[in-house]
């Protein structure tokens, strides 16, 4: 997959959504090393709205294999609508099984299932492991390499937090060109203390220097808030590029509350969560 640096009025953009191809987006990117490992049939958890879903599903039908999907925050009952989750739904269309667990001792049930289907390859939620940094790692090395000369210049580089495969990739790129630019990542679930806590397991205090952890947002994951609607359809109107609104949003409103000039905002896609006006 190939990604073009965008430049916009006031900052530049990486847009993973390749101008709003559905299958498309950084978990296409981290998972796509499952083309390239033993073929094993698999299994993940995550929300209604997870791209991670749909890549696996994807990936899984590419080389024909099976895939289970733990979804989690739902009972299977008349209530559930799949037209309203485009993500779950074609994962079903794909010929993935989907499993829904409600969040009453969660961990149980998720252990009961990775023990129950102990011959699947257990891929973590949001795609975040060893193999995905790796591939999401270079794909971000690569990107800033090929745009140095532009990068060089620049001030910042925004992202949106989830299970932070993502923005590890950028970091570990960062370090690894000894770029003097900020990362800062809006987080949608981890406050700043808990992700930090995360980093500091793999990163100095030295190459924590580079990033700014904002959680202004932790916990919206999903959630719709006020303005929403006005700053996607702002960012539309001004860019050109449509912004989902479950979770890039949440860097978008960032990004014009501050006023941020002169960096490079990541949009990792998640087009088939885009609510069509």
């Amino acid at each position: 997959m190939k990604y073009d640096l965008i430049q916009c009025s006031n900052f530049y953009v990486c847009d993973q959504s390749k101008g709003g191809d559905l299958f498309s987006g950084n978990k296409f990117i981290k998972n796509k090393y499952i083309l390239k490992i033993k073929k094993k049939n698999l299994i993940s958890i995550g929300s209604k709205y997870s791209n991670h879903c749909l890549s696996l599903a994807f990936y899984s039908k590419k080389i024909n294999v099976k895939f289970i999907y733990l979804l989690v925050g739902l009972s299977k009952n008349k209530l559930f609508n799949i037209k309203k989750y485009p993500n779950v739904r074609i994962a079903k269309q794909f010929g993935s099984k989907v499993i829904f667990l409600n969040k009453g001792d969660l961990y149980k049930k998720v252990e009961f299932y990775k023990k129950k289907y102990l011959n699947y390859r257990w891929i973590p939620s949001g795609g975040h492991n060893k193999q995905a940094i790796r591939v999401y790692s270079n794909f971000a090395y690569n990107f800033l390499l090929k745009n140095y000369n532009v990068i060089r210049k620049l001030e910042w580089i925004l992202i949106t937090i989830g299970s932070g495969t993502s923005f590890f990739g950028f970091l570990n790129a960062i370090l690894k060109l000894n770029l003097k630019i900020k990362l800062i990542g809006v987080t949608v679930f981890k406050t700043k203390k808990q992700f930090l806590e995360l980093a500091t397991k793999t990163y100095s205090n030295n190459d924590l220097k580079k990033i700014e952890i904002i959680d202004d947002y932790h916990g919206k994951y999903g959630k719709k808030l006020k303005y929403d609607k006005f700053f996607t359809k702002k960012f539309y109107s001004e860019n050109g590029i449509s912004i989902d609104p479950i979770y890039n949003i949440r860097a978008v409103r960032y990004l014009y509350k501050n006023k941020l000039k002169n960096g490079l905002y990541i949009n990792t896609g998640g087009c088939s969560n885009i609510i069509k006006k």
